[in-house]
């Protein structure tokens, strides 16, 4: 099973255990579960449901007997097989954060013993959110707009599919003339455009794409900031080239992910399906599924954890000993917040998958509990030594 088909079936399950998981959400499940190997792994995952009692418990401030834990602790050690691990991370999370949700619940009762006029608003998280920078200058609210035809630039239309989603289509017009436009997600934003030739481009917050409305020349191209996911629609007659800083991808049809926030020195570019060229000053590399490139004055390729770099798409933030500069930029893209630093940035690493659905409040917690100190004032956070 590949990994991102591996980290969507984790989802599912997780949303299933949860009761949190949709109709369609149930039958992709059902359909992964007609195989009797898939089903056999269901049931073992099943066979965890004691875990997520415990920490539903936790959450209600009921008490947990000791031996819940050995009982817990044990069921993860005596498991090895690789087979086994995507399921053992999910209990091993839950009881990670155990405590954690103790102090939640306990600043909830807090929270509810306040006048209401005390209670500080949630620093929410972001939504769909972007704008559309049209040919001629003038900006279009995606946030604000209805569905339907909302806009046309040439021979293209603007077609607002419901929310998040944003479709370029060959409209009805016979005018030819090639028109540019840009679509950006500010921070708190994500967004899903389909391009006039079918490829599906998915934006990060704090992102950006350039692109012409129809591809009418012998390429396709594109500039980004920030970080996309792209499905490019298969045509091997137009090469399809993604620009980025300094560096570009060249691809015919392929799924890849490319991450390149400004504020660090290195661009990175992940392969899920198909091949890709990466070319940069520093050189040139052609990357296999599972490969991510990582562009700086060189360019070095490693094997990918490709459910983690996915995870944003999916809607977690997901970091493996993920160094503090780098998730204190992902907290402020996503939640709209400005991170200040007072003396050196602390050396510290986080591990953790968390949805990005939840409130800030609650990641920040779990950075305190990690031993980051910090400061919250309105929508400013302050790193303290």
């Amino acid at each position: 099973m590949e990994e991102e088909e591996l980290s969507r079936i984790r989802d599912l399950m997780i949303k299933y255990s949860t009761a949190r998981i949709t109709t369609a959400e149930q039958q992709e499940l059902n359909q992964w579960l007609e195989n009797p190997e898939h089903r056999a792994a269901f049931e073992r995952r099943t066979n965890e449901e004691n875990i997520l009692d415990a920490f539903k418990k936790l959450e209600r401030g009921e008490q947990l007997q000791p031996a819940a834990f050995e009982r817990l602790n044990k069921r993860l050690l005596v498991s090895r097989s690789t087979r086994q691990i995507w399921r053992l991370a999910v209990a091993a999370a839950v009881i990670s954060v155990t405590a954690t949700a103790i102090i939640f619940y306990q600043r909830r009762l807090d929270v509810e013993k306040l006048p209401s006029s005390k209670v500080q608003p949630l620093l929410a998280p972001g939504g769909y959110r972007a704008y559309v920078v049209l040919d001629d200058g003038s900006r279009l609210d995606l946030e604000k707009s209805g569905t339907g035809t909302i806009g046309a630039q040439g021979g293209t239309e603007l077609i607002k599919q419901g929310e998040g989603r944003l479709d370029y289509k060959q409209g009805t017009s016979n005018e030819k003339r090639i028109m540019i436009n840009t679509v950006v997600t500010p921070a708190g934003g994500q967004y899903h455009i389909v391009l006039s030739d079918g490829t599906g481009v998915w934006l990060n917050a704090a992102s950006s794409i350039r692109f012409p409305t129809a591809f009418n020349g012998q390429d396709r191209h594109v500039r980004i900031t920030g970080e996309a996911y792209f499905e490019v629609a298969n045509d091997p007659a137009k090469p399809f080239m993604v620009d980025f800083g300094n560096s570009q991808i060249q691809v015919l049809g392929t799924r890849f992910n490319i991450n390149f926030y400004q504020e660090f020195e290195k661009a990175s570019a992940t392969l899920m399906q198909g091949a890709v060229k990466v070319s940069s000053p520093a050189g040139a590399t052609i990357l296999q599924p599972g490969q991510q490139a990582e562009i700086g004055g060189t360019i070095s390729v490693t094997p990918a954890d490709t459910a983690q770099v996915m995870a944003w798409k999916v809607g977690y933030f997901e970091y493996k000993h993920a160094d503090l500069r780098h998730v204190m930029a992902d907290i402020s893209r996503w939640y709209n917040l400005e991170v200040k630093y007072e003396g050196a940035v602390p050396d510290k690493q986080l591990s953790a998958r968390i949805s990005r659905m939840k409130n800030a409040d609650d990641l920040l917690e779990l950075l305190k509990m990690s031993g980051v100190n910090l400061k919250v004032e309105n929508k400013t956070i302050t790193v303290l030594p």
